[in-house]
């Protein structure tokens, strides 16, 4: 229970009292942090609606696995699976490939508005969308359908988001259905998937030290990071590792917080173990695992044994990457083949243009890369700025939180994914071929939780409530730029563009946009009325911990 922090801090050479930060109560806290989960979820429904179907990256190979385990119930080898030609026809209906395409290379597809690479290929405004009535179903799609020529490249990841989408396939018949009605229904399970993240962003805060209005304030972060809700509400897997790995951050927080117990390293091991099921990206966890039980204030043979036991439990859940190795000698095996370049040197590999370049690539898909990855609207100074005071931030926000090193902690698992990436991506496909592959932002989505530390830079109330607006500020230009990229406009109340690509009417487009942009403002406003609560300025941030407390600061149980 914890109780009103009363202790008095020295500030230089005055003495101060500490915030009251209970002036928010529990219960009233608690359902500021259900409503705001529950408000962003409009939100989300709203970025879900946004894009037309099959524009998420590799979503109708996403589409096509789970079409397939729901109608054979097949999980080939990885790169033996193959994209049904059903799927190939939708796309084209769809506007996203030209009318003779038989595969998603750029040059077939229809680019969104502000592409970076328009004038190679036509632009969506020229695409003839296929009214909803004439639309297809994706029907029963074999392992290896006749005529097919994509390779669906999904078998490489474990197959729990897919069976779990096969299951809404079953239940709804979705296979039979038209496939604007499937697709968006699949991106409903998206959004549900990304439910932990929020609760656990503000959870997190809490643990980390945060006052509960400071901790609401946590919940908003990634809105303000368009690509979070664009990739996350698509028919993608990312959506459960973003929200599985929200459900990981938020054990470790714990476990950095409390005294070594076999509640903490089960909380670990299970969340890891099941996180293990989405994306092989999840692995990096295993390096704040060690490093939060490492840190803990208590001998070093406990500290070994809650590393051995929930790193174990892990793996034995999550046995798919072990099965791997068995199986095939490698941790991840790739989905589809390398491209060759005959006339690649790997003498010619240039460390300096690798790391500019993947840097990019990485940064521009982080804050906002719509489509297949073709439209950016932060030009690269801002997402530099915005790059660098995100980082800046988190490095004061760490430094003043009640519990710096478990914050440090989890932020060394976004430089364990950094290392992870880069490394892969100049080992395989940069040296080997000379091009950079799988550099992106999204694979840093289920480490968002990491960024409560954010909250800690600011001191004062109305630096709260600034951070609070800007947060609904950038997620609502973003969410503007995305619809300006797929129709020309964002006036998604009176163009029908909108309503036709997803195949509803004009009125259940206004309903959808309506209640997603009601959501935002709901969620700004929770925030908002929290800050009341808040003192005006936040000198010592108190945790409810059995660990020692930082000097000045009274631990609450």
């Amino acid at each position: 229970m914890e109780r009103e922090v009363t202790d008095r801090v020295e500030s230089g050479a005055a003495r101060i009292r500490a915030p009251r930060e209970d002036a928010m109560s529990r219960s009233r806290f608690l359902t500021a942090s259900v409503l705001l989960t529950l408000s962003l979820m409009l939100w989300q429904f709203a970025w879900a609606f946004s894009a037309p179907a099959l524009r998420g990256p590799d979503e109708p190979m996403h589409v096509n696995s789970i079409m397939r385990l729901a109608t054979t119930g097949t999980w080939p080898a990885p790169g033996e699976a193959m994209v049904t030609p059903n799927i190939i026809t939708a796309s084209r209906q769809a506007g996203l490939l030209q009318p003779e395409a038989t595969d998603y290379r750029f040059e077939h597809r229809y680019l969104l508005h502000g592409s970076e690479y328009a004038g190679l290929t036509p632009d969506v405004g020229q695409a003839e969308v296929v009214p909803h009535a004439e639309r297809t179903a994706f029907g029963a799609v074999p392992p290896h359908p006749p005529g097919a020529t994509v390779i669906d490249q999904m078998t490489q990841h474990p197959p729990l988001y897919y069976a779990l989408g096969a299951a809404l396939t079953k239940a709804c018949g979705l296979d039979r259905a038209p496939w604007d009605e499937a697709v968006l229904t699949l991106r409903m399970l998206s959004v549900f998937l990304l439910i932990p993240l929020t609760p656990c962003l503000i959870y997190t805060a809490r643990r980390l030290g945060a006052p509960r209005p400071w901790a609401l304030a946590a919940g908003l972060i990634p809105v303000a990071i368009p690509q979070v809700y664009h990739i996350g509400t698509m028919v993608t897997n990312d959506a459960l590792a973003t929200g599985a790995g929200a459900l990981v951050m938020a054990a470790l927080a714990k476990a950095g917080t409390e005294r070594i117990s076999w509640r903490t390293i089960s909380l670990v091991g299970l969340s890891l173990g099941f996180a293990l099921w989405s994306k092989g990206q999840i692995l990096v966890f295993g390096l704040p695992l060690i490093v939060v039980f490492a840190l803990r204030p208590e001998p070093w043979v406990t500290r070994l044994k809650a590393i051995i036991a929930s790193g174990t439990m892990s793996l034995l859940i999550g046995w798919w990457w072990i099965a791997n190795l068995v199986r095939y000698h490698t941790i991840q095996p790739a989905g589809y083949p390398a491209e060759i370049n005959p006339n690649w040197d790997p003498s010619q590999a240039d460390l300096g243009h690798f790391l500019s370049t993947a840097a990019d690539s990485f940064n521009r898909s982080f804050w906002a890369s719509y489509g297949w990855l073709e439209v950016t609207y932060h030009p690269l100074w801002l997402r530099t700025l915005l790059t660098i005071g995100l980082i800046a931030l988190a490095l004061i926000g760490t430094w003043r939180c009640a519990q710096p090193r478990t914050g440090l902690a989890l932020g060394l698992t976004i430089i364990g994914l950094l290392a992870l990436i880069f490394g892969q991506a100049w080992v395989g496909p940069y040296t080997g071929a000379g091009y950079v592959a799988g550099v992106q932002g999204r694979y840093a989505f289920p480490l968002l939780v990491a960024l409560a530390v954010i909250v800690f830079a600011f001191r004062r109330r109305w630096q709260l409530v600034a951070f609070a607006v800007a947060c609904l500020a950038s997620g609502a230009i973003g969410l503007i730029e995305l619809l300006r990229a797929c129709y020309q406009s964002a006036n998604w109340w009176m163009r029908p563009d909108l309503a036709e690509a997803q195949g509803v009417g004009m009125g259940t487009a206004r309903l959808v946009m309506t209640l997603g942009t009601l959501g935002a403002l709901a969620a700004l406003a929770i925030v908002l009325a929290s800050a009341r609560f808040a003192p005006p300025y936040l000198t010592a941030p108190s945790i409810p911990s059995s660990g020692p407390a930082r000097s000045g600061v009274s631990t609450a149980q």
